[in-house]
């Protein structure tokens, strides 16, 4: 049931979104932004999770690009594992030729049934036949970072481009997670190392394994401020980086989106476009 909500939801939603360039501070459409994006480039949609209105709008992003096009194009996604990429390649193979149900291809990385709502995106996969990559790595090995540190990690599990975050990133990080002190200092040291290594292995995997232009959905921390993955992708890529936050408008207040589409006097602008769903 909630597939068939899922599709009746990929027309109906985004009628109404905006496309917000933070640099020039307007409005653009999404075919003006097509043009502003070259043939290879990554563009990182940071995203809620979970959310049908902000999936939707990711698939509206791609569409906005790709239907114009004929160059392939991947979608990396930080809920997808990179070792299991060939269980991707086979499980996308069979949705393509529909040998396998929408709702049964997320079963097979998700048994209980969970993220459907990331259908809308990854539809963009069969109908302009793109690639699904795995970004992240598994949970067991971040498990060792925050249980022992990073610097007690199995080297055979770092990327070539391992390095912790910038400062400001470190601080925003410590204030989400230990404000409230509920935390010893050492703990949340080795959750932001399990953090920067999230970062450098979705940015390594990014880059190595996708086409020329490539598509990134990832929790908005990962990308907001130019910070986290973003950072470390712009250090090992020669493509564009491109990012985009995707918002669902009724979780906010009119107040809270003028915040949102204004400079931080400290961090700067979040993104270089700000895509508001509703």
């Amino acid at each position: 049931m909630k597939t068939f909500l899922i599709l009746i939801a990929l027309f109906s939603f985004s009628l109404k979104a905006q496309l917000f360039d933070m640099k020039a501070q307007a409005e653009i459409s999404f075919e003006e932004f097509e043009m502003l994006v070259p043939k290879a480039a990554h563009i990182i949609m940071g995203e809620y999770h979970d959310d049908l209105v902000i999936q939707v709008g990711q698939k509206t992003i791609i569409e906005s690009v790709v239907s114009k096009r004929t160059t392939d194009f991947t979608l990396s996604w930080e809920f997808l594992n990179f070792p299991d990429q060939s269980t991707i390649d086979q499980s996308l193979l069979s949705l393509k030729n529909k040998s396998l149900s929408d709702a049964d291809f997320m079963k097979v990385f998700y048994p209980g049934g969970q993220y459907q709502n990331y259908l809308a995106p990854i539809s963009t996969l069969k109908t302009y036949e793109g690639n699904l990559i795995g970004i992240n790595a598994p949970r067991t090995w971040k498990r060792l970072i925050t249980k022992d540190g990073l610097a007690n990690l199995d080297p055979k599990y770092l990327p070539p481009n391992m390095e912790l975050g910038t400062p400001n990133y470190e601080e925003r990080f410590y204030a989400a997670l230990g404000g409230g002190g509920h935390a010893p200092n050492e703990t949340l040291v080795r959750y932001y190392e399990a953090q920067c290594y999230t970062d450098s292995v979705m940015a390594w995997q990014s880059e190595q394994n996708s086409s020329d232009l490539n598509f990134v959905m990832v929790g908005s921390f990962h990308s907001d401020y130019g910070d986290g993955m973003v950072e470390q992708l712009k250090k090992i890529t020669n493509r564009e980086v491109i990012t985009i936050k995707v918002v669902n408008k009724n979780n906010y207040t009119e107040d809270q989106l003028t915040t949102l589409k204004s400079e931080h006097p400290k961090y700067g602008l979040i993104a270089d476009y700000l895509y508001i769903a509703q």
